[in-house]
């Protein structure tokens, strides 16, 4: 079996808390420009082997007209002087064809 890594979990969290339903997933290259910033590439070098990771969705949190419930909002940003998103982010997630992990960049609103 498969290690579960980072981003496998992250992927729980967001079902679990139902906060997919604020996120808008595009598959492949199709949400290379749902950004809050500049595009996403189609391929990202991977952390751990340094193979080519392809682009597998993108995930964009959307404004919804009941905020809250996002990404944000599930630690504080800079409690005991830990890093956490302080906005909306869009995230691209890609898979590693060498080596099979998956590959996470974000951004913020």
């Amino acid at each position: 079996m498969r290690k579960r890594n980072n981003y496998d979990c992250l992927v729980g969290q967001l079902l679990t808390l139902n906060l997919i339903n604020k996120m808008k997933i595009y598959i492949g290259e199709t949400g290379l420009d749902n950004t809050f910033q500049e595009s996403f590439k189609k391929t990202t070098k991977c952390p751990k082997c340094g193979g080519n990771a392809r682009i597998m969705f993108v995930g964009c949190e959307d404004y919804p007209e009941d905020k809250g419930n996002f990404i944000c909002d599930l630690h504080e940003n800079m409690k005991d002087n830990k890093y956490w998103v302080h906005d909306a982010i869009a995230c691209a997630v890609y898979l590693c064809e060498d080596c099979f992990e998956a590959v996470a960049e974000l951004n913020q609103a």
